[in-house]
């Protein structure tokens, strides 16, 4: 058997790294989702969300001020999938998140919102589907000053045309998802201008006792910039 060697020992390194973030985030997002839908619970919290989209408001509010246009891509659930399944609940809380992003920017300045992108998850899928030329399509679609503010993750690996497509934008793209070792690449190369990642692993709270949404959102999230 041949060894692994120079690019190709890289990209199965790279390969694993990303590999065992995804686990980590599971293992994490399967306790938190345990806790937040709980059988026994009326409904879920979407505080922690909503707070979490005010954050990223706050953070967009910092990098390009107080007036822009505004392109956001978001996730909604397969419609096939059942309605009590716990992952179908959990992207269903993106749109909490959405909510609370658009009432924070609305508070600090004047917005103007295209026409929203939602993609379907599908059921048997751990991160965002994008369909051939989806993102393609959106880049080349949209004015070239919006803003753009997706909700999830951007198509797994960018073509040449996609990334020469986002750095000649004026308009900033913005990433409210992921984690930060998937996500940080994308924002060390100015592909992503700004990214609100969680943080693998994720620190513990700092005092026993109740968790108020913002510090659950600063423990849990980062704010990553070129």
């Amino acid at each position: 058997m041949k060894p692994v060697t120079g690019t190709s020992a890289t990209g199965h390194r790279r390969e694993r790294w990303k590999l065992a973030a995804a686990l980590l985030l599971l293992l994490a997002a399967g306790w938190f989702l345990h806790v937040t839908f709980r059988s026994d619970l009326p409904k879920p919290n979407v505080k922690p969300f909503s707070t979490l989209g005010g954050f990223a408001a706050d953070e967009v509010v910092a990098l390009i001020g107080g007036q822009a246009s505004i392109a956001i891509v978001s996730e909604i659930p397969d419609p096939k999938s059942p309605a009590g399944d716990p992952m179908v609940r959990s992207i269903k809380m993106v749109a909490a998140e959405v909510d609370g992003f658009k009432e924070a920017l609305q508070r600090q300045g004047r917005f103007t919102y295209l026409p929203e992108l939602k993609l379907v998850r599908p059921s048997d899928a751990i991160k965002t589907v994008w369909p051939s030329g989806a993102f393609l399509k959106l880049l080349q679609s949209l004015p070239n000053q919006a803003t753009l503010v997706a909700f999830c993750s951007l198509p797994g690996q960018l073509s040449p045309t996609e990334r020469n497509l986002i750095q000649s934008r004026t308009g900033r793209l913005i990433i409210v998802g992921g984690v930060v070792p998937e996500v940080k690449p994308l924002v060390d190369s100015r592909l992503a201008h700004l990214a609100i990642s969680a943080r693998v692993p994720v620190p513990p709270p700092e005092r026993d006792g109740p968790e108020t949404p913002e510090g659950w959102v600063r423990r849990v999230y980062a704010a990553l910039k070129p």
